[in-house]
């Protein structure tokens, strides 16, 4: 059975997954922290946090944008899809 093929670009889930696997990876490594004499976590864990938070937000506004022309109907260069259904206008006229 052949599937529709994906407009989603591989590199933004790469970015959800990346993001998520960090996350989990920051979150153990401050309870690690917490746990040893010093108490803190490097400040340097910020750095990849900050950049898979850009990445993250950047993902968010393309699918967004990629939803709302979903919903008016058109292709990703703004042309109006064919459809198998009339277009309902207004109301019947009496």
């Amino acid at each position: 059975m052949n599937q529709p093929k994906s407009n989603v670009p591989w590199w933004e889930t790469a970015v959800l997954i990346g993001s998520f696997i960090l996350l989990w990876v920051w979150f153990l490594a401050r309870q690690a922290a917490y746990k040893s004499p010093t108490g803190q976590l490097s400040i340097l864990w910020q750095i990849p946090l900050i950049i898979s938070l850009v990445a993250l937000v950047i993902v968010t506004v393309r699918r967004v944008k990629r939803v709302q022309r979903a919903l008016r109907g058109e292709d990703e260069d703004g042309n109006p899809l064919p459809t198998a259904f009339p277009r309902f206008g207004g109301p019947p006229h009496r």
